[in-house]
């Protein structure tokens, strides 16, 4: 699954949370359309049920959430997961909201990039971006950040026809770290003369 996720300004809130005062069983029973007071036993729900009933509860299509409107919610039982799809009314830009019980976060910044010739210029922009930002002017902040960080993955790769920039970690602290770093430099990348010089060229074998 690809992420597409916006500029920083625009980041999702959070979620309304379900209620303390309803039961998982209660919000089941209303997922279900049972009564309440019914007297037939119900069956067992497994663990995967109940995470994405409660995560279900969490957006709801066509609800507003900080700028974003929830345009489709689906749980895909092939992964244990729950997707939300949102989409921001200023920019129209989107943002796929994935819930698991899972302690790898994953966060991907993704990009259209339709090539118009054979130079390479996706995956020359895609390396040239890691070359230092607004916020982070060190050289190669994300080279550097591969032995300072507790990611459980970092990369960034160029498609037929898109650029992705991924990461991951287990940790909260290192997580929002790494997405300040990767926002800012594809969003506000210094692109210096020399940083091309540096990533855009090539052997040609005649």
């Amino acid at each position: 699954l690809a992420f597409r996720i916006g500029i920083s300004k625009f980041q999702l809130a959070a979620a309304i949370m379900l209620r303390q005062s309803t039961s998982t069983r209660r919000l089941l029973q209303l997922a279900l359309g049972r009564r309440t007071h019914s007297t037939i036993s119900q069956p067992k729900i497994s663990p995967a049920v109940l995470n994405s009933t409660r995560a279900l509860a969490r957006y709801r299509p066509g609800e507003r959430y900080n700028g974003f409107v929830c345009t489709r919610t689906e749980y895909i039982a092939d992964f244990n997961m729950t997707a939300f799809l949102f989409r921001h009314e200023g920019t129209g830009l989107e943002y796929l909201h994935i819930d698991r019980n899972d302690s790898n976060n994953v966060f991907s910044v993704n990009f259209r990039t339709t090539p118009f010739d054979s130079t390479g210029l996706p995956h020359i922009l895609e390396h040239s971006v890691l070359c230092g930002s607004e916020r982070f002017p060190v050289r190669d902040p994300f080279f550097k950040m591969l032995n300072r960080s507790l990611a459980t993955f970092m990369n960034a790769m160029t498609g037929p026809d898109y650029t992705l920039y991924p990461f991951s970690s287990t940790n909260e602290i290192d997580y929002r770290n790494l997405q300040s770093i990767y926002l800012d430099a594809v969003f506000r990348p210094n692109l210096k003369y020399l940083d091309f010089l540096q990533e855009g060229w090539r052997l040609e074998h005649s």
